[in-house]
């Protein structure tokens, strides 16, 4: 290879690592032409310099790890160890490159060039399929200077915003969800015209969405704040009524209950009154028949002796 000055350098001579290794090549070359595969470019010297120190320093990567090996100075007896070594080490790394072999320049090296993609700006609000949530980063941009003249150079509603925020730009129209969403906070919007008490859209839009999810950003989004959907005041006192009407109907049924179980418990204590007035009763009664049982007893015992006396008499 020439110098910068003009004179040829002498390239190093190949040491006996290098010559064992380029065998090694040679061989792990001719199984790939067996197995139909294409040669590798790494595995001539004039392509890939395996006479260079240098460019071994570079290439240790895909021929092995042990560049500064040496056969010769292995003097624990382990040289064939490390030419197996040294073997697994090339066709591993012949197997990496099989698939890039191919489409190699004739150097070995194939460079890649860096894709450029330029950044495309937003065109359409990013929102689930399933969901009317709108993303945290929406709605502060959502609204463009050029779409002043759609609202005849007035600011944009809750609704208006809603419409352009979720327009899909693809399919030149709403999805289904939000298009049902729409339709809902247009009958709403004539409804509370038509009603007597004052309703604003960002509280009609509010309503819409809490129904449809659990905690939309959608109005915090675009700069409307301390909107809350009427909806959930309403659902909250309707809940607070209904709750305090559960408790007055379980007070009356505990109370119910209090008075019944009174009841149970002086009838018990009646009936255990009028079981031990009746067992003494019993008993007194019993006494008497023993007593009428003993008179009736003596009263014959004599009548007997009367009769005995008599016939021993006569």
């Amino acid at each position: 290879m020439p110098a910068k000055d003009g004179r040829q350098q002498k390239e190093p001579a190949i040491t006996a690592y290098e010559l064992q290794k380029l065998r090694q090549c040679m061989q792990n070359n001719a199984r790939l032409q067996e197995l139909g595969l294409p040669m590798m470019p790494s595995m001539f010297p004039q392509k890939c310099g395996i006479g260079s120190k240098e460019k071994n320093k570079k290439n240790t990567n895909c021929e092995g790890s042990e560049s500064e090996y040496d056969p010769e100075k292995d003097d624990t007896g382990e040289g064939d160890e490390g030419e197996e070594n040294t073997s697994k080490n090339t066709t591993r790394a012949a197997k990496k490159s099989n698939k890039r072999a191919a489409d190699m320049p004739p150097c070995g090296a194939k460079t890649r060039q860096k894709r450029v993609v330029a950044a495309q700006p937003t065109t359409r609000a990013t929102r689930s399929k399933k969901s009317l949530a709108v993303q945290q980063d929406e709605g502060s941009t959502g609204f463009s200077t050029r779409d002043g003249d759609k609202y005849n150079d007035e600011d944009p509603n809750a609704f208006d915003l809603f419409k352009e925020c979720h327009y899909s730009q693809k399919k030149k129209g709403f999805t289904h969800t939000v298009q049902s969403a729409i339709e809902e906070m247009e009958k709403k919007i004539a409804e509370a015209a038509e009603g007597e008490e004052p309703v604003s859209v960002a509280e009609v839009v509010a309503d819409v969405l809490a129904q449809h999810t659990k905690r939309n950003k959608f109005l915090e989004n675009v700069g409307i704040q301390d909107v809350q959907p009427r909806t959930s005041v309403r659902n909250l006192q309707e809940e607070l009524a209904e709750e305090k009407r559960a408790n007055a109907e379980l007070r009356l049924v505990v109370t119910t209950q209090r008075e019944k179980i009174d009841v149970l418990t002086e009838q018990v204590h009646e009936a255990e009154q009028a079981r031990v007035k009746d067992k003494e009763e019993m008993l007194k009664m019993q006494a008497e028949m023993q007593k009428k049982q003993a008179d009736t007893d003596a009263k014959l015992e004599l009548l007997l002796s009367q009769l005995t006396s008599s016939k021993s008499q006569g």
